[in-house]
């Protein structure tokens, strides 16, 4: 399994303008409330729409995922900005395209899995409020420490793993 730390940290990006100015700034991964955007910009694209139909979306999940005001940005810093947003939260191009081939046949079940997993935090004690603000690696974590626990596979301290996940937890 991946280091924990990462699928909690932000990205530390480097902006150089064509200026010659330097920005510095930080983009988070996409969070659950915000995959009926990311999955409308998909089916956009999938469907062969006009990049104007679909950029304005993209760039809307970029603003909301970093810690700078772009809206003075040139569009070549965007362009930047929109792949380092799609590596962080999708991969590889070429590896997403194929898993968008295979997800096209099991949307249902992606949807349904998603409705599984929120019950299933939900039973776990989390709030459906604070589940929207998780990242998807955040969600995936949890689900997996609470069967790790569940099925006793692996004994987990519940405070150090949600410390892990990034809770705040009062003392």
């Amino acid at each position: 399994m991946d280091k924990p730390d990462q699928f909690f940290s932000e990205k530390f990006i480097v902006l150089e303008l064509p200026d010659g100015q330097v920005l510095r700034a930080f983009m988070r991964p996409l969070k659950v409330k915000e995959i009926g955007l990311a999955c409308r910009v998909a089916k956009l694209q999938e469907g062969e729409a006009k990049e104007v139909e679909y950029l304005p979306h993209i760039i809307k999940l970029v603003e909301n995922s970093i810690d700078i005001d772009i809206d003075e940005l040139p569009i070549e810093v965007l362009n930047n900005l929109v792949e380092v947003f799609i590596e962080l939260n999708f991969g590889d191009a070429e590896e997403q395209q194929i898993k968008a081939q295979k997800a096209k046949k099991r949307d249902v079940i992606v949807a349904s899995k998603l409705a599984i997993a929120f019950d299933f935090l939900i039973h776990q004690g989390h709030k459906f409020s604070d589940i929207l603000e998780y990242t998807l690696p955040q969600v995936r974590l949890f689900q997996q420490t609470a069967v790790e626990r569940l099925t006793g596979t692996k004994r987990v301290d519940p405070v150090k793993a949600l410390v892990g996940a990034g809770v705040k937890l009062k003392s």
